[in-house]
């Protein structure tokens, strides 16, 4: 090793001779100057902001530190500031976030960890906030308020009110820095011309080394950057040389290669330091680094000098605080928020508050044309109408500049809306006519955003379509785009890594083989996600890919399982991501294929629809009512012309239902499984093919099972001969294909379709493929000379098959005529199937007749309904994003029994809880508890004592308060239950129990994490601890509630055997 990278050099040691000794003398002084005049501008800036403070002006205050901060550098005491005026705001996760940098570089000054704490305790982070206020009380054992506010936050963490995030760090993590560690509040921050000039982004090697005779002409950077340490004269200093591991070298890499001229107190010269960063640095992959560093403690000292965005996932400078907290994240207009914090450990503070800011924001004004009034309508008047909303809520003019490609071929295709504020943005959510979003930037992740995100993700789970690009991933955390991802979406996707390749098309994606004209293959520079199903992503890199990089070797791109665009299904509708970070022109083909906008226009079947649950009998003579299923296209081998040639096949099913479309295996296999699922039209002949075995077996289950399925489309067109006859015998017929050609063929008196269908037409003419071997009864139409005596020969045929029917169209050319017999087949005409496919093969089947006069009927409500259109409620007024999957395995057992319905308004509650297929009720948070919600919660108890089931679980027991709940017992049912306690502990089945008795298979004792009941008797209890003293109390209880049961299931951890316990109170479970 070298002497420039002998890990024992200390001190800068010059020659008597050195050349730029004088050099390093004037630029000394310079800085000195530079840095006195600097600090006298921060600190003139920072008393305007205490003014501005002091009036109560907390919005320009903090812009005001903001700009100190970014003159002066990252001064511990401005920071501190600027998280007071953060949490006076109520921008709690900002105001940790800069009250830990203070606290980096000065760990003893109180005021900071005070403000930490109490933006902790506003987020929940209970345990958290304690370890603040504790490490303040060693200081100062006899401050009142710190006291206060330590017992507060061991009561909430006591009382399990802690958020998720609480338990993600060890007590001496989230404590760090500790108060004896040393201050760090110099400033590292250059203003020369040098450091300001940036060119192309690359490092200019003249530069580093012997120097740049270009100056500001050079098209390369002579700023710092993340890759290397800025030293005293100027000079861009290799990271990787520091470290001991730069594969180029000095004679080729493009950064200084000498320790000459560092200063002497930088990590450089801390072997602890260097220990550390050696071991995250000596791996070769970008997620391996990620999980070391993830393992250091994000609240503990980066080493002094160090790059942050030089770290895996740290995408933003440590040089000034101010790049990271944007003036543009605050309400310039904002007025006192009346949150009662305090932001000074001697004040009174209260804690968070309820109030918000009063002040509106001012909207920034739009190019594109005005919002329309959300239309009272569910769906659009006109397609005109119809427009695609531009998410920006951080919104800056050079985005537009970057992505103008894009915004042009946006305008070109249909009418843009662009969102710059929070209530613009909700508004334009609201209305019918919108189709798609697109979102520009990471603002949607920020916590003051939180109501639009929650709006957002409703719309789209609705049936709406989402792409999230932009700059998106040019401003968006490691931490934030994994959360926001999986809290928000339920999806494993993270961030990955970060670099140029070249990307081919994912031939298989669905979004692929519907845009032909999609690029096959393209180069960009993108944040990649990890995690992605391959399914789901659209560009792949392939075996060949090789980083291009203008500095770096060629080398072989490592993880091939990352993806820079991803799309899949969330719910109903369709979720896209883009990574890249430069704004491609072949990015734009992407993001409007991923909107629906390219090739095939999938607007009209993804504009969400009005929900309604609960399904609404009719007979056969009756006005069908609103249908809430899908019908389900099954086109596997995606036939280009398919839509042309049958577009008023499909624009009559769009009139009748939603419209989904199977590509691919896997979503074919997903459809198949939803209980929405109210039909199947398989267009072409890939399920005949071998590989998709597993979809035909899953689509015979589901016909069998009471489901409708009719083929028809392009399969009698395209599919062998060699296969039909095969394909048939799978489904139990002996149908084989017979004869080809056009024929007038005549109504079928005798086939059951028929009959409760009056609307088909007496005759119809079409050229056809026949099946033969068909009984005379299947065949919806048949020829004039046909009889009954034998098995015909027929195009038209609807059969029953078990619980459910089976057609077969093969008309070859799409007749006109041929669009009310796929309706007629599928329930669409003029009898509708209300039953839901349910696999009960105890279950009798009926005919068509007997099934409509038994509608037609008017009985008496018995709850609980047992019938096969019953489903369970979930009621989720507070919409937890992280619900569905902490409970994942509870509602796929839930699903697996029966239909689900999930109600996440008030509107849709009532509506539910209204209908006479409703089996029962399960609660999943607190939100019934709120006095908005007062008319469901009396309707629920209504419920209840006429003879419904309700178990309130979930998420209930985890975000309610104690006094909430005690009032919510007493006064909403009038019972004496209330609060116990919150611990884990074994707990043992009651066998005295009602619910016990009549249910087999429940656990006999497990152990779990939950808040019990009290004011209880003991044969409430469901499962209880054996050896319990004192007044009696228990996690699980259900009791007889008028004609009803009302039960109760404290577990917090969704623990497995939790879910038999919910089956067996809603009366699903083995009796």
């Amino acid at each position: 090793m070298s002497t420039e990278n002998n890990a024992f050099h200390r001190q800068r040691v010059l020659a008597p001779n050195d050349p730029n000794a004088k050099a390093l003398e004037e630029r000394a002084k310079k800085r000195a100057q530079r840095s006195a005049q600097r600090r006298e501008e921060a600190e003139k800036i920072k008393d305007q902001g205490n003014d501005l403070f002091k009036a109560q002006k907390y919005a320009e205050a903090a812009q005001k530190y903001c700009q100190a901060l970014d003159v002066g550098g990252a001064k511990a005491v401005i920071m501190c500031n600027l998280a007071a005026a953060f949490l006076k705001l109520e921008f709690l996760d900002l105001a940790e976030e800069v009250a830990n940098q203070a606290l980096l570089r000065d760990p003893a000054l109180h005021k900071a960890r005070y403000r930490r704490g109490m933006a902790r305790k506003g987020l929940h982070r209970y345990r958290g906030a304690l370890i603040d206020f504790e490490s303040i009380l060693t200081s100062d054992p006899d401050s009142e308020h710190i006291l206060s506010e330590a017992q507060a936050a061991r009561d909430a963490c006591l009382e399990g009110l802690c958020s998720i995030s609480d338990d993600g760090y060890a007590s001496s993590d989230y404590e760090a820095p500790s108060e004896d560690g040393d201050k760090d509040d110099a400033s590292t921050n250059s203003d020369s011309s040098d450091c300001r000039h940036v060119g192309n982004g690359v490092a200019c090697r003249f530069y580093n080394h012997g120097g740049c005779n270009r100056g500001e002409n050079c098209a390369f950077s002579h700023a710092p950057d993340d890759k290397s340490v800025r030293d005293d004269l100027g000079k861009n200093v290799c990271l990787h040389f520091l470290l001991g591991n730069c594969r180029f070298g000095d004679a080729k890499c493009i950064y200084s290669h000498t320790r000459r001229y560092l200063r002497e107190d930088g990590f450089w010269n801390n072997e602890e330091a260097m220990a550390v960063l050696r071991y995250i640095y000596e791996l070769k992959t970008e997620e391996e680094r990620m999980e070391r560093r993830l393992m250091r403690n994000a609240f503990r000292t980066i080493p002094r000098g160090i790059p942050y965005s030089s770290f895996p996932g740290g995408r933003v400078s440590s040089r000034s605080v101010a790049d990271r907290i944007r003036p543009r994240d605050l309400e310039t207009n904002a007025q006192p928020s009346g949150s009662g914090s305090s932001s000074d450990p001697k004040g009174k503070g209260k804690g968070k508050g309820k109030g918000k800011a009063k002040g509106k924001k001012k909207a920034a004004p739009s190019s594109s044309p005005s919002a329309p009034t959300p239309s009272s309508s569910s769906t659009p008047s006109d397609v005109r109408d119809q427009f695609i909303l531009v998410l920006s809520l951080e919104h800056e003019d050079y985005y537009s500049d970057i992505l103008s490609h894009l915004f042009s071929a946006l305008k070109t295709r249909i009418t843009t809306q662009q969102a710059l504020t929070e209530n613009s943005a909700l508004q334009l959510l609201r209305s019918a006519n919108l189709v798609g979003v697109l979102v520009t930037d990471a603002a949607i992740t920020s916590r003051k955003h939180k109501n639009v995100l929650t709006r957002l993700v409703e719309w789209t789970k609705a049936g709406g379509c989402v792409v999230v690009g932009g700059m998106f991933s040019n401003h968006i955390n490691e931490t934030d785009m994994g959360r926001f991802f999986g809290s928000s979406w339920g999806l494993p996707w993270r961030m990955g890594s970060y670099h140029r390749t070249t990307f081919n098309r994912n031939e298989e994606h669905s979004t692929v083989k519907q845009n032909p004209s999609l690029p096959f293959s393209y180069s960009m520079k993108a944040v990649h996600l990890s995690g992605v199903d391959s399914s789901m992503a659209l560009y792949k890199a392939t075996m060949n890919s090789r980083i291009e990089s203008m500095v770096f070797a060629a080398a072989p791109v490592q993880d091939l399982a990352e993806t820079p665009v991803a799309q899949t299904r969330v719910g109903k509708g369709y979720f896209g991501y883009l990574g890249d970070v430069n704004g491609e022109d072949l990015s734009t083909p992407v993001v409007l294929a991923m909107l629906g906008i390219l090739d095939q226009r999938r607007l009209a079947s993804l504009a969400p629809a009005s929900s309604t649950t609960g399904a609404t009998s009719v007979s056969a003579t009756a006005p069908p009512s609103p249908y809430t299923k899908f019908i389900l296209l099954l086109s596997l081998e995606n036939e280009a012309s398919f839509d042309e040639i049958h577009a008023h096949f499909l624009s009559a099913l769009r009139s009748k239902a939603r419209v989904e479309r199977a590509l691919t295996q896997s979503e074919a296999l997903i459809f198949l499984a939803s209980p929405d699922l109210g039909g199947v039209f398989v267009t072409d002949p890939g399920i005949t093919h071998e590989k998709y075995n597993s979809v035909l077996t899953k689509l015979i289950q589901y016909t069998k099972a009471g489901g409708l399925v009719v083929i028809g489309g392009f399969f009698s067109t395209f599919v062998s001969f060699l296969d039909i006859d095969k394909f048939w015998l799978k489904w139990g017929q002996i149908w084989k294909m017979g004869s080809y050609h056009r024929e007038t063929f005549y109504r079928n008196a005798s086939n059951a379709t028929v009959q409760v269908n009056p609307s088909l037409a007496k005759d119809c003419t079409m050229k056809a493929v026949y099946l033969k071997n068909v009984k005379p009864s299947s065949a919806m139409y048949k020829g004039a000379e046909q009889t009954h005596d034998e098995d015909i020969e027929t195009p038209v045929i609807h059969t029953k098959l078990e619980l459910g029917y089976l057609g077969y169209l093969g008309d070859v050319n799409a007749e006109q005529s041929s669009t009310n017999v796929l309706l007629s087949m599928l329930g669409l005409l003029d009898f509708r199937y209300d039953a839901s496919p349910v696999p009960q093969p105890s279950a009798s089947s009926s005919s068509l007749s007997t099934a409509s006069g038994s509608r037609s009927s008017t009985q008496s409500v018995v709850r609980p309904s047992q019938s096969a259109n019953s489903f369970i409620l979930l009621i989720s007024l507070e919409n937890e994003p992280f619900f569905e999957d902490i409970h994942k395995n509870l509602l796929m057992a839930l699903r697996s029994r029966r239909r689900v319905v999930q109600a996440l308004s008030a509107d849709s509650a009532m509506q539910s809880l209204a209908s006479p297929n409703i089996a029962g009720v399960f609660v999943t948070d607190p939100g019934i508890v709120r006095n908005k919600h007062k008319r469901v919660l009396t309707k629920l108890v209504s419920y209840t004592k006429d003879g419904g089931l309700v178990v309130f679980g979930g998420l209930f027991s985890t975000f309610i308060r104690p006094p909430e709940m005690d009032k919510f017992w007493s006064t909403a049912w009038g019972l004496s239950w209330k609060m116990g306690d919150y611990e884990r502990k074994m707990f043992h089945r009651q066998e005295g129990n009602d619910t016990v008795k009549s249910s087999k298979g429940l656990h006999a004792s497990y152990s779990m994490k939950a808040v019990h009941l009290k004011g209880i008797n003991s044969a409430a209890a469901v499962y209880k601890d054996r050896d319990q003293h004192g007044e009696l109390q228990a996690p699980v209880v259900r009791v007889k509630f008028g004609a009803g049961y009302l039960g109760y299931l404290g577990d917090v951890n969704a623990e497995e055997e939790s879910t038999d316990v919910v089956l067996a109170m809603l009366g699903l479970l083995a009796t």
